[in-house]
């Protein structure tokens, strides 16, 4: 009887060395604190992680298949011993309109333990044109390249929508180009203006493109006839235009006279003022324009 218990005893001693000799049983132990994946935001950063081996281990950063950056991240130290060990997982911030990720892999003996870094991408709203001044009256199409890697909202005020809309290229497509028509603007007499916002509430991105069209050549006077008596007198006429002008007597009269500003000018609004003599006969219009 005693004989079979040293015998039992033996193979369990046995038993036991060679499980403490087998690398496989001891390098199963890597223990972990804290969550295995680790995120960091767009600009980057640094976060300390806690793990213990059993042995040595090593550290490997294994980048997705395909990924076109890859030294993004780091990692310090790389090696270290058994026991309780510290790492440094560093990442530099994203400037890429794609989201990134990486495993950073602790090796032991055959046993692994993975921490999946993530990173979202650098979101953008950018038009590269802000400003249209100056446009021709003429119908005309504009373009704002634009760069994007969000959804956003084009806004024109409800003003505006008569003569500004948002329509596709007529030419083979541009990748991020919005194309805005530009309706004919003959009947003003000054520039029209508005803006366009892109926005994205939910990310606060706002771009805004500023738009001012000049008036196609237009030339008002009110009145364009005026019925009078035959007494002496002043009549006053108003006169707005888009474009430079002159006024030109057609007969040699004396008895209408331009008085004050004139007989030319510029742009603008002005008042005329025009002195008529007593008439004994109905008289026609000496001023033409």
């Amino acid at each position: 009887m005693k004989k079979l218990l040293y015998a039992a005893l033996f193979v369990l001693g046995a038993t036991a060395f060679w499980q403490c000799d087998d690398p496989e049983w001891e390098s199963a132990a890597i223990g972990t604190w804290g969550a295995p994946e680790v995120s960091f935001p767009i600009a980057g950063g640094s976060t300390a992680v806690k793990f213990t081996a059993t042995k040595g281990w090593s550290i490997s950063i294994d980048y997705p298949e395909g990924a076109i950056q890859k030294d993004w991240c780091t990692v310090s130290p790389m090696s270290g011993g058994a026991g309780d060990n510290e790492i440094t997982i560093t990442a530099a911030q994203n400037e890429t309109f794609e989201d990134r990720t990486v495993d950073v892999v602790v090796h032991s003996g055959s046993a692994s333990k993975v921490y999946k870094v993530t990173m979202p991408s650098k979101n953008e709203l950018a038009a590269e044109v802000h400003e249209f001044k100056d446009l021709s009256y003429e119908e005309q199409i504009i373009e704002v390249p634009l760069v994007s890697n969000v959804e956003y909202k084009v806004n024109i005020s409800p003003e505006a929508q008569e003569w500004i809309s948002q329509v596709e290229s007529k030419a083979e497509p541009v990748k991020d180009t919005l194309y805005f028509k530009i309706e004919t603007y003959r009947t003003g007499l000054l520039p029209r203006e508005t803006s366009i916002t892109l926005t994205n509430t939910a990310l606060g991105a706002y771009e805004q493109i500023d738009i001012s069209q000049n008036p196609g050549p237009t030339l008002v006077v009110d009145p364009a006839l005026s019925e009078i008596d035959g007494k002496k007198q002043e009549v006053t006429v108003s006169l707005v235009s888009s474009a430079a002008w002159k006024l030109t007597q057609e007969e040699a009269t004396a008895w209408c006279k331009l008085t004050g500003t004139g007989p030319e000018g510029e742009k603008g609004e002005y008042e005329l003022v025009f002195s008529v003599e007593e008439a004994l006969t109905k008289h026609v219009p000496p001023y033409s324009r």
